[in-house]
């Protein structure tokens, strides 16, 4: 039996971008100062070891529409990086909204 995890998308998780990952970077905050968009902080910058940090749903807003299988516009190497307590046993069970509805 498989055992599946979970994750919050509110984790933070680090990724190592590629060149064409960085101009993707670039553009986006330029585009979030450009518009005076709130919410996204300041422009992460690489770690010693190359890697940028992000919550994981601004990794999927920024980068989701262009990780495709296409290796050519893949912005960040194929590993994403994440702490292991923000790592949970998945469970069956019902999950709720914000309001406590089912």
């Amino acid at each position: 039996m498989l055992i599946m995890k979970e994750i919050n998308v509110n984790s933070i998780v680090k990724v190592k971008l590629n060149d064409i990952g960085k101009l993707m970077l670039n553009d986006f905050y330029q585009k979030v100062d450009r518009m005076n968009l709130t919410g996204y902080g300041i422009k992460p910058e690489p770690d010693e070891k190359g890697y940028y940090s992000f919550p994981l749903h601004t990794l999927m807003h920024i980068f989701g529409p262009y990780a495709t299988v296409d290796k050519d516009t893949f912005p960040f190497e194929p590993f994403i990086v994440v702490k292991p307590f923000d790592i949970q046993e998945h469970s069956d069970r019902p999950t709720r909204t914000r309001r406590g509805k089912k």
